[in-house]
């Protein structure tokens, strides 16, 4: 799948591949699937990254793990926190942020981008 900005879990909820246990992604582990886990800074007030700048690294993030292992594009997972985890159910959004530890470890890669990059503020009175 290729989509050019992050959108929340609840956009994307018919394009993306979603496993329903653990068990569930060993088997896909097992039949060669490789995940990356991303999470990120928020960049912008209303939405995490109004620049593209975290999509294009994590985009270059895919294709370099997809060369360096040698595993087609078609069999990398890619799970990320904005589009992984509900936005909208806060009761929901706080399971999902629970079972982060869980899902950091059934991932075969972890990219963090929280470095310094140029975040955008509200300003007063907008």
């Amino acid at each position: 799948m290729s989509f050019d900005r992050l959108r929340p879990q609840e956009e994307m909820r018919d394009e993306i591949i979603i496993y329903d246990s653990v068990a569930d992604v060993r088997d896909a582990s097992a039949r060669g699937e490789v995940f990356i886990f991303f999470s990120h800074q928020w960049l912008g007030w209303s939405e995490p990254d109004p620049q593209r700048i975290h999509m294009a690294a994590m985009q270059q993030a895919v294709h370099n793990v997809s060369k360096d292992t040698e595993t087609p594009l078609e069999k990398i997972r890619v799970w990320v926190d904005y589009i992984s985890i509900p936005q909208r159910n806060r009761s929901v959004q706080k399971l999902a942020i629970a079972s982060l530890p869980r899902e950091i470890g059934l991932s075969t890669f972890m990219e963090l981008s929280h470095g310094r990059f140029p975040v955008r503020r509200r300003q007063a009175g907008s």
